[in-house]
């Protein structure tokens, strides 16, 4: 079975220099891709009688010995790697999978495919990159576990950082069961059977996650103290970065600062996620269950209120809006969920959601739901007198909520509804009639983007 797996790599001066090099000539076959792409799209909509360029993976048009020299100065795997990860998102966006590819920013996804003609792992944590024309040198990263030689791996520079990431045959892992298969046979189960086997989580800014066995997971007192001093260091940088000038060397270096300041932040927040959802999965638990959160619109800013007779805006509680939409995100919400979701499929559990509407105020002994039960951290049913602490009980809620979920056969996609679609005129298709690249918009792309960094 294919497992993935993320490594740091620590390359010398030289050899990030030359890695940076290739990454800047990826994104710039990529993006001018993406440029040649939407030339066609609108040249497609004002010309109808014309025809239509067929959209390939072509990139040879963009060489040139005088306006980018810089494309002869790396492999060609590397352009023709690149051509095809646009191919796969233009494919993707004809299928309905995705939107249609975008353009790269410098800074944002830097990474560079790299196929086994380019490396060559020679012993444990090293690998050999590059050609005998265009050689990289040994590459160091940390390898922390047993791997088989992939067939491609991804070197990648984030806020500083590098990184070697690909997908190798892990012989320890076994092929899933099914996600239906294992609910259709939960679905068998009384209700109190199923429920003993069955956790919830409730999610919270202070307690981040609040299972109903009445463990709690949080971040340790190192960590957040550690994340504490990061924001104050951020926060200082940030306001040097608003006084110094747009485009100087002083300012993107301390954009980086800044930049690898939150990312160790994120990397904390991450481990967090990772330790708290193997100790879920270790667990003799067979179901997890887990809010359905609307996470983005949980963290949206309140829209501006405005008077209606004098026109003036009125306070609309934005500064504690956006205090509450900070501790949210910092919270690892969606990353203890999808980090769950993965490993329970491979150990052949299965995670589900549950709709989250008045868990934190419905009774886990007698059902009654009440604005009035719950008093901050402290719940107390108006209807049987039933008290326990806030989260102990919505934990409860959302654990009953998920066993009448399998129970009931919820789980059961839906069949859709066949539906009759036209397609209007001008719309993606490859007519007989084929349109030629233009060269001067193959100059003109070349020009546009410049040479890579």
């Amino acid at each position: 079975m294919l497992n993935g797996i993320r490594c740091r790599a620590h390359p010398t001066t030289e050899q990030a220099k030359k890695l940076a090099q290739w990454i800047g000539c990826a994104r710039l076959i990529y993006n001018a891709k993406v440029s040649e792409m939407q030339y066609f799209r609108t040249f497609s909509r004002k010309a109808l009688g014309a025809g239509q360029a067929v959209i390939d993976q072509a990139y040879s048009q963009f060489k040139d010995a005088e306006l980018t020299p810089f494309l002869s100065e790396v492999p060609s795997q590397i352009l023709r790697n690149s051509a095809v990860q646009f191919m796969n998102g233009w494919q993707r966006f004809l299928k309905g999978l995705a939107s249609p590819p975008t353009h790269k920013r410098k800074g944002e996804r830097d990474s560079v495919h790299l196929t086994n003609e380019l490396f060559r792992f020679v012993d444990e944590g090293l690998i050999e990159i590059g050609t005998k024309r265009f050689p990289v040198g040994t590459l160091r990263f940390t390898q922390h576990r047993e791997i088989t030689e992939p067939k491609s791996i991804i070197v990648s520079r984030k806020a500083g950082r590098w990184y070697v990431s690909f997908n190798f045959e892990d012989a320890t892992l076994a092929p899933p069961r099914p996600r239906d298969e294992i609910l259709a046979d939960l679905s068998h189960l009384d209700e109190a059977q199923l429920t003993a086997m069955t956790w919830a989580g409730d999610r919270g800014v202070r307690d981040m996650l609040h299972g109903s066995d009445g463990q709690v997971f949080h971040l340790t007192v190192s960590a957040v103290a550690k994340n504490r001093r990061r924001e104050l260091t951020k926060r200082r940088l940030q306001r040097r970065l608003a006084r110094q000038q747009k485009g100087s060397r002083r300012r993107d270096k301390t954009k980086r600062r800044i930049a690898h300041i939150s990312s160790g932040q994120a990397e904390v927040r991450r481990d967090f996620a990772h330790q708290t959802s193997r100790k879920l999965v270790d667990s003799p638990y067979q179901v997890f269950v887990f809010e359905d959160l609307k996470i983005t619109n949980m963290t949206r800013r309140p829209k501006p209120k405005q008077d209606e007779a004098t026109g003036e805006y009125l306070p609309n509680g934005a500064a504690a809006k956006a205090g509450l939409n900070r501790s949210i995100l910092q919270s690892c919400w969606g990353n203890i969920v999808l980090y769950t979701h993965y490993k329970a499929e491979r150990a052949n559990k299965v995670t589900i959601k549950v709709h989250p509407h008045f868990s934190s105020q419905t009774c886990s002994q007698c059902g009654h739901t009440s604005s009035e039960n719950r008093s901050g951290k402290q719940f107390s049913c108006t209807s049987c007198g039933f008290k326990a602490d806030a989260d102990a009980n919505a934990s409860a809620v959302l654990r009953a909520r998920g066993a009448k979920h399998i129970i009931d056969g919820e789980w059961r996609e839906q069949k859709a509804k066949k539906t009759v679609s036209f397609r209007k005129r001008g719309s993606e298709r490859v007519p007989q009639n084929h349109v030629e690249r233009p060269v001067a918009l193959c100059a003109q792309i070349s020009v546009k983007r410049g040479c890579p960094a």
